[in-house]
């Protein structure tokens, strides 16, 4: 076969060799509560890479399937609530923080549930927020006297519209009353951005496989 004639087929298969092939999510950061430690109030929750803002939170590991776990205190168990609402809340973050950057796509998952408590009637109302910079999730839940744990998968997915610098994941519970919740195993991906080569190669190969098709016109 004339060359001429395999030159657009060539090329055409350089440039789909050459476009950005779709690849795995990287990691930006895992935490498992593997090994925090277990009952101990403090700000910096030691173990893990947590830090109490606000409210009443510890370490258990009462709840399978899961094994250790960060239980956040709602309602009374918040320590700072509203006595007229009887509605309390509790905040923590991530001690890492992220450097967010425009047109990235990234994901937040974690399991949740409400938290075991050992107080009250019910069944009290509760959520669980997720935030990263300027996007949050919220979940909703029942809990009360010795309600069991009921562990559910939570996401939060966005494409970055602006860059952000510093920002921390922060869960906040609030519940009415004898409320809880819990969290475990957070991770955050961002998706992979394709190699400027690629980009430039493929936008080479489009100039050149339009040339070649205009010359073969008769």
């Amino acid at each position: 076969m004339p060359i001429a004639r395999t030159l657009p087929a060539i090329l055409l298969a350089l440039l789909l060799a050459a476009l950005p092939q779709p690849g795995h999510a990287k990691s930006l950061y895992t935490e498992d509560f593997s090994g925090i430690a277990l009952g101990l109030l403090a700000p910096s929750l030691p173990g893990s890479d947590f830090e109490l803002v606000d409210g009443h939170a510890q370490g258990r590991d009462d709840a399978p399937p899961q094994d250790r776990y960060l239980w956040l205190g709602a309602g009374w168990y918040a320590e700072a609530y509203d006595p007229l609402t009887q509605v309390g809340d509790t905040v923590v973050q991530s001690a890492a923080a992220f450097d967010l950057q425009a047109g990235r796509t990234y994901v937040l998952s974690f399991d949740w549930s409400r938290g075991l408590v050992a107080g009250g009637n019910g069944p009290f109302w509760l959520t669980i927020s997720a935030q990263v910079g300027s996007q949050a999730v919220t979940y909703g839940d029942v809990t009360g006297f010795y309600f069991p744990t009921d562990w559910q998968p939570g996401e939060l997915r966005w494409t970055q519209a602006t860059d952000e610098a510093g920002v921390h994941l922060r869960f906040t519970a609030t519940g009415l009353a004898y409320s809880a919740a819990a969290i475990d195993n957070i991770r955050l991906n961002v998706s992979p951005v394709p190699e400027p080569d690629a980009w430039a190669m493929l936008t080479a190969g489009l100039a050149a496989l339009g040339v070649t098709l205009r010359r073969r016109r008769p």
